[in-house]
């Protein structure tokens, strides 16, 4: 079979604070055969310090990094004696939105617990638009205080469907082979084997859904496994059942994908494979 594009790792950025880090590990397409981008970001998890933090919940990815590159900058010669005397700011209705983006990365740049307390009781009622810049905000907070009172370096992993307890969430498309629809049996076949194998691995299962040509699957998978051949196994082994599935899957952790994107990436297969006959 020629070259078939599937999602896989391809971008890792850190970011230094003070004595913490971020970590954005993406899942975007690229060529199967890039094995040496995918050993990189294998690397890099598997170098992870003893204590991080997985951002939990879905932030977009282009506000988490349009948040985090702000934070830097802000950082940039901020004198934190002026930070606290402007926090009151948050409560002001005739405060712009920007201004209290602003002083948000400002008061979780400060090791206070007042500046916690002030974006955390800020972030249970935020204005319009900041909803996910404030949690941002907090957790950045929250880590930077950590760090300062326990004088020990944090990481921050942080994706667009978030995680929990040291796992990644992901979202996982199997296919059905030639077209064919999923007939009962496989369905089960499907489910059974998944859990199986998720049990083997302590990952979760978050949600399955079944459709006529494919499935899908929310998960959640312990940040030291391969995710590519853990989910390959799985077809593999569903496969021992009749060879009903594709080889080809897709697995990100940038977002859920709606029906027309999946659909999309299917008539991309079926295409490919049109070609080849």
């Amino acid at each position: 079979m020629g070259k078939v594009y599937r999602p896989e790792n391809v971008y890792c950025k850190s970011f230094g604070f003070a004595r913490h880090k971020l970590f954005l590990p993406l899942l975007k397409l690229i060529p199967m055969s890039d094995e040496g981008l995918r050993q990189r970001i294998h690397e890099l998890l598997q170098g992870l310090p003893d204590k991080f933090t997985i951002l939990e919940g879905n932030i977009p990815i282009d506000i988490q990094l349009e948040y985090f590159e702000f934070t830097k900058k802000i950082k940039e010669g901020l004198d934190t004696n002026s930070v606290m005397p402007e926090a009151s700011d948050l409560l002001k209705s005739d405060v712009t939105v920007p201004d209290k983006k602003t002083l948000l990365c400002k008061m979780a740049s400060v090791p206070l617990v007042e500046a916690y307390r002030g974006i955390e009781s800020y972030s249970k009622n935020p204005d319009p638009g900041l909803e996910q810049w404030s949690r941002l905000a907090l957790l950045e907070s929250r880590m930077f205080l950590e760090s300062y009172l326990t004088d020990e370096s944090r990481v921050l992993i942080s994706t667009g469907l978030g995680g929990r307890d040291e796992k990644l969430r992901c979202f996982f498309v199997g296919f059905s082979g030639m077209n064919a629809p999923l007939t009962e049996g496989q369905q089960t076949i499907i489910r059974v084997e998944l859990e199986s194998a998720f049990e083997k691995r302590q990952a979760e299962l978050e949600e399955l859904t079944m459709h006529t040509f494919y499935f899908t699957a929310q998960c959640l998978i312990p940040i030291g496994v391969e995710i590519r051949e853990f989910l390959k196994g799985i077809i593999r082994e569903c496969n021992v059942y009749g060879q009903f599935l594709r080889d080809n899957f897709i697995v990100t952790n940038v977002k859920l994908l709606q029906e027309k994107e999946i659909m999309s990436f299917l008539n991309l297969m079926n295409k490919h494979d049109s070609c080849e006959d």
